[in-house]
Order: C-alpha cells, then structure tokens, then sequence
C-alpha cells in the first residue's frame, strides 16, 4: 500500500519474499505450513495492489547464518536483479534492528554494486526500526484512497496480525510522520500541512563509476 500502491497504478511491481518469514506464523503445525501460509499472504496482497506474481526465494539465510549461505543467497537476489532489471528498488533500512531485515538489505547492496547498473534506492522504515531523521528526504504525503488500500493490503496477512495489530501500527505511523515531521525536518513552529497521514523513506540514487 502506500507508495508502492501508488506506483502500482502505472508501473510493473514485483514483489520478492526473501525469506519464508516461517517462524513468524503462529499455530502452523509445520515450517512448510508456515511458509505455504505466508506466501499466500502475499499472493493476496498482489491481487488487492495490482502487483505482478510474487518471486518467492525461500533463502536459506534465513536459518542459516554462515557466510557461505549468504553468498549463495546473493547470488540468488543477482538472479532477480537480472531478471526483473529494476529501476527503483524498495528495501529495509540497513539500520534495521530486525536481523533478516539488515541481512536482505545488505545482500542486495552487494548485488547492486555488483551490477554497476544505476538505480534508483528507497529505503523504509518498520515498526521495529522508525528512520532516523537525518536519512529522511523523501515524503509522501498519503490521501485516503491510500489509506484505505494500505489496511486493505495489511488485513490479508491474517499470521502477521495474530501476532500484533499490524493495521493500527501502521496507522500510528502514518499519523506520527504527518503531524511530526515538518517540525523535525523544517523547524520547530514552522508551518507545513502534509495531511492526515504520510510515509517516510531515505532515497538514495546509486550511480557506478561505469555502467556494465
């Protein structure tokens, strides 16, 4: 939802789970059940946003902390890079306190030097890791209709929100970013309307020394 439902609207969005996200489904009597369960999540959220079919990974980093199943995984993301040939690519920020979170984004910086192709970066914040202000350049400002197709978006994944009130905590956000932000980004008394409700990301342009 959000931005990324916004985009949707006139251009092709490809959707990659990572990792089988398994150990946070409750109940599941199995780790393949947990995964079939995610994935359908996510197949959900894609009909609701207009997305293309999800690429689902299933990277073994996600158990496995060696280096030598990261590189692989790497490999693995170099692959969907090829594949996809992004322009803008959308990932945790590498802050990110959630461990997986910063390995992802990691692993694909990699891919993305690797490829010395230029790309456009917005990196997101999570309940677990708010930006900090000084990465935030990039605002978006989010009318209702949004709104509304980013809860829609979140409800699908029924798991996630057996283990918290994932709807809310993105509400909680948007409304923190809107009413908080121009404060902290212009000044405190300035004076800035971003609405009601918005979202945050730091934008980064990766540009190689040479193209490949």
């Amino acid at each position: 939802g959000g931005l990324l439902g916004l985009l949707g609207r006139e251009n092709i969005v490809h959707p990659v789970l990572a990792f089988t996200g398994s150990r946070g489904v409750a109940g599941a009597a199995s780790v393949e059940e947990a995964t079939v369960i995610r994935e359908n999540e996510m197949q959900e959220e894609d009909q609701v946003l207009g997305w293309e079919e999800p690429i689902f990974l299933r990277l073994p980093s996600y158990d496995d902390d060696s280096k030598q199943v990261q590189e692989q995984d790497a490999l693995l993301l170099a692959e969907v890079f090829d594949q996809v040939q992004p322009d803008i690519i959308f990932m945790p920020d590498i802050a990110d306190n959630q461990p997986r979170h910063h390995l992802l984004t990691a692993m694909a910086l990699t891919v993305v030097a690797d490829r010395a192709r230029s790309v456009e970066l917005l990196f997101y914040e999570t309940p677990w890791s708010l930006l900090d202000t000084s990465k935030i350049n990039f605002v978006v400002p989010l009318k209702q209709r949004s709104v509304l197709m980013k809860k829609h978006g979140i409800s699908v994944h029924e798991s996630k929100l057996a283990r918290n009130d994932f709807i809310s905590i993105a509400k909680a956000m948007m409304i923190l970013r809107a009413y908080v932000l121009p404060e902290l980004l212009g000044g405190f008394g300035i004076e800035a309307d971003l609405g009601s409700r918005a979202e945050v990301y730091s934008y980064q342009k990766y540009q190689p020394a040479y193209e490949a």
